[in-house]
């Protein structure tokens, strides 16, 4: 039987990683963010008017509730680790901070499973620019961490699975669902905001088994069963909806299983030095900023 094949098989970090992700505001800001951020700065409008302005308060601090924004004023969105960056180098304003502050709304917009959903969080805060990193569109980075905050499981957009190698043990790897491909996160940063076909649509069925990890402790496991390829999504949904053991699964996070819409109010105007991936001779950077246009 042909095995799948994962891009990604972070598996110990995945078990590892807790429901919140680590706050990375007291870190040395990495040099991809730090030049975009930089960019951000000199190319976007100050919500203030006036360029000093947050040099008026403490660090990573910004005019409170009851405080009277100008019109020209406008939100970034971004996860809250990254707020404190967002102040002190761009000088803008973060929808999510440390501390988690927003951090709700703003998993709610990356996991957001329509463009329309995800646009009316960004109205409702008033944010003018999507700013994404590598690790919050990672299964097993931040990406698991919107999910929580978004209300939502984990097993909605991903799990993980175990099949058979070649010497006969069973290893785990990650398959993705429509699910992680439909959200904002992944539309915007791993497709930019791009129509997608697929070539080939991958289903399985599984089993639920107990196994025993090398530390002697059981653990209930989803065991693939039967894997199927088919040419077209069309042809792989009608199979799925006949036989209601099966799912449409991906094996590679640049590569939906799933046809996407085009993105009509959002726009990529900056990437990052760093290139992480190339997704249909087209570089993906491990920093991008997006504006969105209402």
């Amino acid at each position: 039987m042909r095995k799948i094949a994962i891009g990604l098989i972070a598996f110990v970090l995945l078990i590892a990683f807790v429901a919140c992700s680590s706050p990375v505001s007291t870190l040395i800001i990495p040099d991809d963010w730090h030049a975009s951020l930089v960019w951000l700065r000199q190319n976007t409008p100050d919500p203030f008017q006036a360029p000093n302005f947050l040099d008026n308060y403490p660090p990573c601090d910004i005019p409170g509730q009851g405080y009277d924004y100008p019109s020209s004023a406008y939100w970034v969105m971004s996860w809250w680790d990254y707020g404190c960056w967002i102040i002190d180098t761009a000088k803008r304003l973060p929808n999510a901070m440390p501390q988690e502050k927003g951090a709700g709304d703003a998993a709610l917009f990356f996991t957001a499973q329509d463009e329309a959903s995800g646009s009316q969080v960004l109205d409702r805060l008033g944010s003018k620019y999507v700013i994404i990193d590598y690790s919050m569109a990672s299964a097993n980075g931040k990406f698991y961490a919107m999910v929580v905050w978004a209300g939502k499981n984990q097993s909605q957009f991903f799990d993980v699975f175990y099949q058979g190698s070649q010497a006969g043990t069973l290893q785990p790897v990650i398959l993705y669902y429509p699910e992680y491909y439909q959200s904002m996160c992944s539309r915007l940063y791993l497709f930019a905001g791009k129509e997608w076909v697929p070539q080939q649509t991958w289903v399985v069925s599984w089993t639920e088994r107990e196994l025993t990890s090398t530390e002697g402790n059981t653990f209930k496991a989803k065991v693939i069963s039967d894997q199927k390829t088919f040419p077209t999504y069309d042809s792989a949904k009608a199979f799925v909806d006949a036989q209601q053991d099966y799912r449409i699964v991906g094996t590679d996070s640049l590569v939906s299983p799933v046809p996407l819409e085009k993105l009509e109010h959002y726009t990529l105007i900056h990437q990052s030095p760093s290139v992480v991936a190339t997704q249909q001779s087209e570089n993906i950077s491990y920093v991008e900023i997006f504006e969105y246009l209402p």
